[in-house]
């Protein structure tokens, strides 16, 4: 609103920006510690393909998910990623199927 309209103050809003600043301060940490603790609980327990390795291939396959998550997490969007995931329950977002995710 700033942008659109300097030098008007809308008190409402701004009270509104810090509640919202401050909602984000408290929760997001928590929230992205809990949804990628999730994500590396799924690539350690690596439930479809535990059959068909031995544990030499599945650490192998292990190390090179935490390596892609680990590129995952220097990406912009990355924080939002995980935040929809957490926030809303999306479980149909995931960081192994996309192939854009895939080549980073």
């Amino acid at each position: 609103m700033e942008h659109l309209f300097p030098g008007v103050r809308d008190d409402h809003l701004v009270e509104l920006e810090e509640a919202v600043r401050r909602r984000i301060a408290k929760d997001e940490e928590p929230l992205l510690e809990v949804a990628v603790k999730k994500e590396l609980q799924e690539v350690l327990c690596c439930r479809e393909k535990e059959i068909k390795m031995n544990a030499e291939e599945r650490v192998s396959w292990q190390q090179s998910k935490i390596d892609h998550l680990i590129k995952f997490c220097h990406k912009t969007g990355w924080r939002e990623y995980f935040l929809a995931k957490e926030l809303y329950g999306i479980q149909i977002l995931s960081l192994w199927n996309d192939d854009d995710r895939r080549k980073s």
